[in-house]
């Protein structure tokens, strides 16, 4: 059943949980079916799973490894279906953040604004030391650089604060000075070529 919702096969599982005999519990290896299900993005799979009759899988089984999966694959729509199910919904913020984390190191800006304004227990955009802001900035996604910066929580204008807001706007200026790195090289090798490249990067 687990390879069935791995693969999106929704009438295969559908078949096996209602076999007359010996039929897998929905929940199997605490809830792997739907995690692995909304890894890949199945939507029909994940709600067959969670609106299962007997031994339904819990949204927020293996501390949010459903969740986390979905946003580390930017599965937008089950990240969603998730956070709204009905009964035992993982938190946003589950395992410290690992979901932000998750879909800010891919720059799948969507997920990371739909958890970042969640309406409970939204996680931090400076969760686990900042580590969204740097695996984003490490993957050049300037949007998610952006975003997760206009939701950082300084605390009162302190040291701390011009401390904590430096710290917080070098992954920005990382990722700019790389981009620009990148163009320079490709005009310089453009000209080398003959042909004509752009100077600058402006950003």
């Amino acid at each position: 059943m687990i390879e069935a919702a791995r693969n999106g096969e929704e009438a295969v599982i559908l078949s096996l949980l209602e076999w007359k005999e010996h039929a897998p519990r929905a929940d199997c290896g605490d809830g792997r079916a739907l995690v692995v299900a909304a890894a890949n993005g199945h939507e029909a799979v994940v709600r067959l799973l969670l609106e299962c009759r007997e031994h339904a899988p819990r949204a927020d089984c293996q501390d949010g490894g459903a969740l986390i999966f979905a946003a580390q694959s930017g599965r937008e729509a089950v990240v969603r279906m998730l956070l709204e199910f009905k009964e035992h919904a993982p938190r946003a913020d589950c395992r410290d953040g690992q979901a932000l984390i998750e879909a800010a190191g891919i720059g799948c800006k969507t997920v990371v604004r739909l958890l970042l304004e969640w309406q409970e227990h939204a996680p931090r955009a400076d969760c686990r030391g900042g580590d969204a802001l740097v695996l984003a900035a490490e993957g050049d996604h300037e949007s998610v650089v952006l975003l997760l910066l206009q939701h950082w929580q300084l605390p009162t204008f302190s040291m701390q604060a011009v401390t904590g807001l430096a710290f917080g706007l070098w992954p920005l200026r990382w990722c700019r000075l790389r981009k620009q790195s990148m163009a320079m090289q490709h005009s310089e090798a453009a000209r080398r070529r003959g042909g004509v490249g752009c100077r600058w990067a402006i950003f």
